[in-house]
């Protein structure tokens, strides 16, 4: 079996979260029990976040990181996961059993410990920096989740309460403000194909 690169470890993260749009915090907190390769499903529950610590104690930590309940009903959602999301599922788990890492956490460095958003970031950046070169641009983790949402609604072929539940949105009318863009070109779209009638 050829060695396989620690560089860009968490690269399928990225593709799992252009495929599925989860939030950073989400898959931060996703564990393998959380999903179901053969129902090809996953569901989401819990949300890393990182709050102030109050341990007047800790001196040396000023922020902690706690694992909670997603913020909203609607954010507790079982997503359909696609060939793609499974191959970079399946991507993870390779790599940990190739160098014996010891975790449920979907997500984790070398120990089999939760990684924090920042350090998942900086590894986002230099994917970015290797793949664009001199056109690379600063993304956010989040412009991942859009960009799936983005895609989703572009196609023509998925409604926007489909794209609403799978982003775990609270309510429609977000979904709907956030990609209004993409339904406006979309309904120019629809009136030009009336012209061939």
């Amino acid at each position: 079996m050829c060695k396989k690169s620690r560089k860009h470890k968490h690269a399928p993260v990225f593709v799992l979260i252009l495929n599925t749009g989860l939030r950073c915090g989400g898959v931060l907190a996703l564990e393998f029990s959380d999903i179901d390769f053969d129902k090809k499903v996953l569901h989401v529950s819990k949300s890393v976040s990182i709050i102030k610590n109050r341990d007047e104690n800790d001196i040396e930590n000023k922020t902690k990181v706690i694992i909670t309940d997603t913020k909203t009903i609607n954010g507790d959602r079982y997503i359909p996961l696609n060939n793609t999301a499974i191959n970079a599922l399946k991507q993870i788990q390779d790599y940990n059993q190739y160098y014996n890492i010891q975790t449920n956490l979907v997500v984790s460095n070398d120990k089999g410990a939760m990684v924090n958003e920042r350090n998942l970031q900086r590894t986002l950046d230099r994917v970015l920096k290797k793949g664009m070169g001199d056109d690379y641009k600063h993304h956010s983790i989040h412009s991942l989740r859009h960009t799936m949402g983005s895609m989703a609604l572009s196609t023509g072929k998925i409604d926007i309460k489909v794209v609403s539940e799978i982003l775990g949105h609270s309510d429609i009318n977000l979904t709907y403000n956030k990609y209004i863009h993409i339904i406006k070109d979309q309904k120019a779209q629809a009136l030009e194909l009336l012209d061939v009638i």
